[in-house]
């Protein structure tokens, strides 16, 4: 094997590494958004089911209620 073949193949080993690094990060990227997205939500869904709620004991009471 020639010194040229060898940098040649080490060349793309590194290139190949870098992209497989880059693609990991926006992997572990995408993971960390969509956490904060999925804590958002479920936020949004319990303040929509306190509402919810809330506004049934009102239409209750004003109906006559137990």
């Amino acid at each position: 094997m020639k010194v040229q073949d060898f940098m040649k193949l080490y060349s793309e080993v590194d290139s190949f590494v870098r992209r497989m690094e880059g693609v990991k990060e926006r992997a572990e990227m995408r993971q960390r958004e969509l956490k904060v997205l999925q804590k958002e939500q479920v936020e949004r869904t319990r303040r929509w089911v306190g509402n919810r709620i809330s506004r049934w004991f009102m239409e209750d009471e004003r109906v006559g209620g137990y």
